[in-house]
């Protein structure tokens, strides 16, 4: 416009630009957290969208302007085609804006449950006052009235034939949970963050009253089992472990919840393709792999009957795994043990939150959303996930401690039954680190969340 004479409107559109541009610094520099809690509501995503549909309107107009009234253009083929060509380039920052707003807005009604039904805000009336015309209070924060928040993660064996079968189906096999975490996150100042590992094997684990029925002395009572059991038993058996949610996550909550003496609030549980699938998405994770592990045997995880099988090998030193060798890092106990793998997959889990960055994120965020649908569960409400999102910036990973359940609170088991655990003891030692982490860190010994990560105990194997 400027360059064809029409300074007033070239100087109002410059202007109105710069606008804009000032406008995005303010919020990438200023107003971060409003923008991701923006990028973590439908609502918000729904105005992104619409914006990124006005403004893309807006610049199509200025540029079709700029080209029509231009005295220096003719029309013809060539002015058509550069016009043509302007348009396409202003049209592809929008599509992949677009794109990235509809997938996120997918992942959020996809795999995240449906809203809670407080509304946003409660209308207070004063005496007098008729309904809707009091004070209006905004919503408790997911924290209110919880001295921690609570979050079960695990990690499913499901294999990616399974996945698309009903439980009904002769060949569904269900989750069996071998990978088993309690996060627990204190939302005031110092905001401490303590990760519970519990191994899959522990089998004396104790149920809230009124929950189960009487131990089956055989594999069947390992709490990695306990999902299985709950979930795919007969109505009979599914209705021994009642609550909100399914039996299965009823059944994991209420063990672990017992375990060590908390409430737990939410779940989340992602399978072995799931896992493979983010890894990938990431672009891979780097990780220091203190010890060469091998597997001449390794089961694959891609399907449960005949899997495939084959030699897995990590070397030693820095590494940069792709999901599938990740997976096996996470996942490998040949000629080592269960504890040294609960130990890898706590530093795997260490590079992933590490590694978790924006520029990752973004670039293959397509392929992470369609992971995350296919293969997470969890009963995090939509309309909560700003609360996670305020709770971010208060949380490093330096005042993350892990509480490992290992060899050391094993007991004597009473004859017939297998691998107890002394529960006592672990609840006094969760309950001290919740109370008192850096007093529990010393006392105990323990790490954070990469501290030993250069260390292992995975024996030494032959090449």
């Amino acid at each position: 416009h400027l360059y064809s004479c029409r300074r007033k409107i070239g100087y109002a559109l410059l202007l109105g630009n710069l606008l804009i541009l000032w406008g995005l610094y303010l919020v990438a520099t200023q107003f971060q957290m409003t923008a991701l809690r923006w990028l973590v509501t439908s609502r918000g995503l729904i105005l992104l969208m619409l914006a990124n549909v006005a403004l893309l309107v807006y610049r199509a107009w200025v540029t079709s302007d700029a080209y029509s009234k231009a005295t220096m253009f003719k029309p013809g083929p060539s002015a058509m085609i550069s016009l043509g060509l302007a348009i396409v380039i202003l049209l592809v920052p929008h599509l992949f804006f677009g794109r990235l707003v509809l997938s996120q807005y997918d992942l959020i009604t996809s795999v995240f449950a449906a809203p809670t039904e407080e509304s946003p805000t409660v209308s207070t009336p004063e005496p007098g006052q008729t309904p809707g015309t009091g004070t209006t209070v905004p919503q408790p924060r997911i924290w209110d009235g919880v001295e921690r928040l609570n979050i079960l993660l695990m990690g499913s064996d499901m294999r990616p034939d399974q996945e698309s079968l009903e439980r009904g189906d002769p060949a569904y096999r269900g989750h069996r949970i071998d990978s088993i975490t309690v996060v627990s996150i204190n939302p005031q100042p110092p905001y401490d963050v303590a990760m519970f590992s519990v191994p899959r094997f522990l089998s004396n684990y104790p149920l809230p009253e009124g929950m189960g029925d009487g131990r089956r002395n055989n594999d069947w009572d390992w709490l990695g089992h306990l999902f299985r059991r709950a979930e795919d038993g007969g109505p009979a058996e599914r209705a021994l472990y009642p609550g909100p949610d399914s039996p299965g996550i009823n059944a994991m909550k209420g063990a672990l919840g017992e375990l060590f003496g908390i409430p737990i609030h939410y779940y989340a549980m992602v399978t072995v393709g799931g896992f493979v699938g983010l890894v990938d998405a990431l672009g891979g994770i780097e990780i220091d792999v203190p010890r060469t592990i091998i597997d001449r045997n390794y089961d694959f995880a891609n399907r449960h009957a005949d899997a495939d099988r084959g030699e897995v090998r990590i070397e030693q030193g820095r590494q940069k795994l792709d999901g599938f060798h990740a997976l096996a890092y996470a996942r490998i106990r040949s000629q080592s043990g269960e504890f040294a793998r609960m130990h890898r997959q706590r530093c795997v889990l260490g590079a992933l939150v590490e590694q978790a960055n924006p520029v990752n994120l973004l670039r293959g965020f397509g392929d992470l959303v369609e992971t995350l649908k296919q293969y997470v569960r969890t009963d995090i409400p939509q309309d909560r996930l700003v609360d996670f999102v305020e709770l971010l910036p208060n949380l490093s990973t330096d005042n993350f401690s892990t509480l490992r359940i290992t060899l050391d609170y094993e007991i004597d088991a009473p004859p017939g039954n297998i691998r107890w655990f002394d529960i006592d003891q672990i609840r006094e030692d969760a309950q001290f680190l919740m109370r008192d982490p850096v007093a529990a860190r010393e006392a105990l010994g323990l790490d954070d969340l990469d501290a030993t990560c250069d260390q292992t105990f995975d024996p030494v194997q032959e090449p």
